[in-house]
């Protein structure tokens, strides 16, 4: 008898390389991360003129320097680790920050960004669910042969 896996299963631990939308996608993401940190660290009032200079605002850019920091790690782990559920993850955090940016967004009646964050997170959500399938060997190219 045998037993029934669950779809969710990871069946392709690592691949050899990632397919090239998701390495140009998540190498952007990379980039924009690490200007987002160097710029939250030495200049927050560049991303967010109305935050101001004071030691409250520095502060706030020293925190969001280290979320930036943090997603640009993981992001380049997985890159180079090769490990499919590893970078599922950092897409995983990339979702959950654009969420955030396009709430923000709304919340300061700024909605001239949110189309681009919108088509953002779609693409980002579509890049989760393919590397679900190619982790769950539901790929045929990425499935391993028997």
């Amino acid at each position: 008898m045998s037993e029934k896996k669950s779809r969710f299963a990871t069946i392709v631990p690592t691949v050899e390389r990632f397919p090239l939308p998701i390495l140009i996608l998540g190498g952007l993401l990379l980039l924009v991360n690490v200007f987002g940190f160097f710029t939250f660290l030495f200049n927050p009032s560049a991303m967010v003129p109305e935050i101001g200079t004071n030691a409250s605002a520095q502060a706030a850019g020293i925190l969001i320097a280290g979320r930036q920091l943090a997603v640009t790690i993981v992001f380049a782990l997985a890159l180079f680790g090769k490990n499919v559920r590893f970078m599922q993850l950092a897409w995983s955090l990339a979702v959950i920050r654009e969420i955030a940016d396009a709430a923000s967004m709304v919340v300061q009646g700024n909605y001239v960004g949110l189309p681009f964050f919108a088509a953002l997170l779609i693409a980002e959500i579509a890049v989760f669910i393919y590397l679900g399938a190619i982790a769950s060997g539901h790929v045929a190219k990425y499935k391993p042969q028997i």
